[in-house]
C-alpha cells in the first residue's frame, strides 16, 4: 500500500527551470509501522521548464515494526522457545525455563519481563502476548546446591565429655536427624547433642538429596589426670595448675593452696609538698611493679627560726606515719614572712656645748638599725648620725659610698668655730664692763 503525503508547496514563475535539491522527506512512524520514502508523484524532472501549475507529493511505504525479546545470559538455567526473538507488532512469545544440574528455583525465584514478574501456566510455559515494544526477560532466585552438607564444630568418631553442639552449612538444607529423630536448631543456629550411654548418629540431608552422617560419643563429664603447674604464683595470690581432659581439649585449672610468694618491697620513697603541710610515703614490690603501697603522714610543726625585718623565719615540719614500713621525716621551710622595718623618723638636731646633735635619719624599732632614707635603702651606723658637742658632725664613712657632702660639713665646722670665737669675745667684754 502506498500512502501519499504533501510535504511542501513551492511557486515558480512561468518559464522558470524546476530545481530539485535532492532532499529526502521523512514521516514519523508509530508503534505498528515505520515509513520509508518511495519517491515523488509525479516524478520530478530536474531542470524542466515550468509551463503550468503542478503538485508533487512525497510517497511512503509503511513497514510493519518488529520488536526484540532479549534473553538473560546467566549460568544455571536456559530459556527454551520456538521461532526467534524478533517479534512482529502485536505478536506473542512463549518460553520455558530449564535448570542445569545442581540448580533449582529458590524461595525468591521470579521470572520478570521489563521488571514485572509473570507467572507460568500449568505446563510451566511463560507467555508474552500482544508485544508492542522491546522486551527484556530476567530470571531471579535461581540457586545451586551441588555440595554435600557440612557439619561443623564436631568430628566424626570423636568422644565428647559433656553436651556438645554443632552447626550445619548447606544452601538447601532439608533435615537434620539424631538417631533417626528430626531435631531443630536453637536461636543461634546450634544443634545440641546431650550425653548418652551409647554412640549417637547424626544425619544431615539437603533438598537435592545430598546427605552426610557422623557418629559421636557424648559422655557425662570430663576426665583430668595430669596437672601441670602454670608458674603463676604472685605476691599475695596462690598459683594454679592445669590439666587437659583425656578425651577432649577442655582444660581444668585449680589453685595450688599456700603457693603465694609474698612481696619483696623496695626502700620507701618520701614526697613532701612544697609548703611542708603534706608528706606521703610509697614503696613498690620488686616482684611486680603494679604492687604499690602508699601512706600519708600526720604532720606537726614548730617555729625553728624567727623572722627578721628582712629575712623569712623558718618552720620545721615533722611527718609521722602509722605504718611500720615508713620512717619519720623532717622538713624545714622558710615560710614565715619577713616582718619588714618599723621605721620612725628621727628629726635633725643641732648639737649644743653640752649635748650631741644628730642628722635627720630613720630608726627601725625592730632591728635597731638606722637608715638615711625613709625607704630603708641606705643603712648607716649610729656613730654616723651623731654630731659631737663641739659642733663637728661625724663624717659618714666612705664605706657607705656617700662623700658628696664633705665640703658642706667643712663649711659647717668653720662656721661653728667662728660662732664660738665670737661668743668668747663677747663674754670677755661683758666681764670687762663690770
Amino acid at each position: 500500500m502506498l500512502l501519499q503525503v504533501q510535504v511542501k508547496l513551492i511557486i515558480y514563475e512561468y518559464g522558470a527551470s524546476l530545481i530539485y535539491n535532492r532532499q529526502t522527506p521523512s514521516k514519523e512512524g508509530d508503534t505498528q509501522y515505520r515509513y520509508e520514502f518511495s519517491g515523488w508523484s509525479p516524478a520530478i524532472a530536474d531542470g524542466a521548464t515550468v509551463g503550468s501549475a503542478a503538485l508533487y507529493s512525497a510517497t511512503f511505504t509503511p513497514i510493519l515494526n518488529y520488536y526484540t525479546v532479549t534473553l538473560p545470559q546467566e549460568n544455571g538455567y536456559s530459556i527454551n522457545y520456538t521461532g526467534n526473538t524478533s517479534i512482529p507488532y502485536n505478536g506473542d512469545f512463549s518460553f520455558t525455563v530449564d535448570f542445569d544440574e545442581g540448580y533449582y528455583s529458590g524461595e525468591n525465584f521470579a521470572v520478570k519481563v521489563n521488571g514485572t514478574a509473570i507467572q507460568s501456566d500449568d505446563n510451566g510455559v511463560f507467555n508474552i502476548t500482544g508485544i508492542t515494544e522491546d522486551k527484556q526477560i530476567t530470571i531471579e532466585g535461581v540457586e545451586y546446591d551441588g555440595e554435600i552438607p557440612v557439619i561443623k564444630s564436631i568430628e566424626d568418631g570423636k568422644t565428647y565429655c559433656e553436651a556438645t553442639n554443632f552447626t550445619v552449612e548447606d544452601d538447601s538444607l532439608d533435615s537434620v536427624k539424631i538417631n533417626g529423630n528430626i531435631v531443630t536448631p536453637d536461636a543461634d543456629g546450634f544443634y545440641i547433642v546431650i550425653p548418652a550411654a551409647e554412640p549417637q548418629t547424626i544425619t544431615v540431608a539437603d533438598k537435592a538429596g545430598n546427605s552426610i552422617s557422623y557418629t559421636i560419643t557424648v559422655n557425662d563429664g570430663h576426665t583430668f589426670t595430669n596437672y601441670v603447674s602454670n608458674n603463676d604464683a604472685a605476691c599475695t595470690v596462690d598459683g594454679t595448675e592445669t590439666a587437659k581432659c583425656d578425651y577432649c581439649d577442655t582444660t581444668d585449672t585449680k589453685t595450688i593452696v599456700d603457693s603465694a610468694i609474698g612481696h619483696n618491697w623496695n626502700e620507701a620513697a618520701y614526697v613532701w609538698s612544697e609548703d611542708g603541710k603534706f608528706c606521703t610515703a610509697s614503696r613498690t614490690c620488686r616482684n611486680d611493679a603494679n604492687h604499690k603501697e602508699e601512706a600519708t603522714a600526720v604532720i606537726t610543726s614548730e617555729q625553728s627560726k624567727a623572722a627578721t625585718c628582712t629575712e623569712k623565719g623558718e618552720t620545721t615540719y615533722s611527718a609521722v606515719f602509722t605504718v611500720d614500713w615508713a620512717d619519720e621525716q623532717i622538713k624545714t621551710v622558710a615560710d614565715i614572712p619577713a616582718t619588714g622595718h618599723a621605721l620612725e623618723k628621727v628629726p635633725a638636731k643641732e648639737p649644743t656645748e653640752t649635748a650631741e646633735g644628730n642628722i635627720e635619719c630613720w630608726y627601725c624599732e625592730i632591728c635597731g638599725k638606722y637608715f638615711k632614707d625613709e625607704n630603708a635603702q641606705t643603712e648607716i651606723s649610729k656613730e654616723q648620725i651623731v654630731i659631737p658637742v663641739n659642733g663637728t658632725e661625724s663624717i659618714i664613712s666612705t664605706e657607705t659610698g656617700d662623700d658628696s657632702n664633705i665640703a658642706l660639713w667643712i663649711v659647717v665646722i668653720l662656721a661653728a668655730g667662728t660662732a664660738i670665737t665670737g661668743a668668747v669675745l663677747c663674754n670677755r667684754k661683758r666681764k670687762y664692763k663690770r
